[in-house]
């Protein structure tokens, strides 16, 4: 019987190694990137000065901000969740809405130093109640389909 030598086994396992390596690397761009990419769209529409909405709807802007963070949550348990298989769904909704809280804090702090744009307390608990609405949203089309 021919037994391979174990330098050749020591190749194997490292060769699978890098692959493994590499894989884990584009999965987490993969899941993270829209991420990253969304929070800066969020940064860069934040450092616009006086920004009207088209339509003088009572509380549109607020119902923008839920719609706004409600996205970034959603991308943001994908995320969490394709990145961590054994990823608990009450943790990840919590990291998911603690994160969007943290994320329009700071957002609403940066608008106060644009000029026109104005921080406000109500426009951060549109962004929490959209990051609620996000996370939650997400994690039952998750729990229904899998392989969303």
């Amino acid at each position: 019987m021919d037994y391979p030598n174990t330098r050749e086994i020591h190749r194997q396992k490292r060769d699978l190694s890098r692959y493994r390596q590499r894989g884990n690397s584009l999965r987490f761009l993969r899941f993270w990137f829209p991420v990253f990419i969304y929070c800066g769209i969020i940064f860069g529409v934040s450092a616009i000065p006086s920004v009207k909405l088209p339509l003088a709807l009572p509380h549109l802007d607020k119902f923008v901000h839920a719609v706004e963070y409600a996205l970034l949550a959603g991308l943001l348990a994908r995320a969490v969740i394709n990145t961590n298989k054994q990823a608990w769904f009450p943790l990840v909704w919590a990291i998911a809405v603690f994160f969007v809280a943290f994320y329009g804090l700071t957002d609403e702090f940066h608008q106060s130093f644009v000029s026109g744009r104005s921080s406000d307390l109500d426009d951060w608990m549109a962004d929490v109640v959209g990051g609620i609405i996000g996370a939650t949203l997400y994690l039952l089309m998750k729990i229904r389909n899998p392989k969303f």
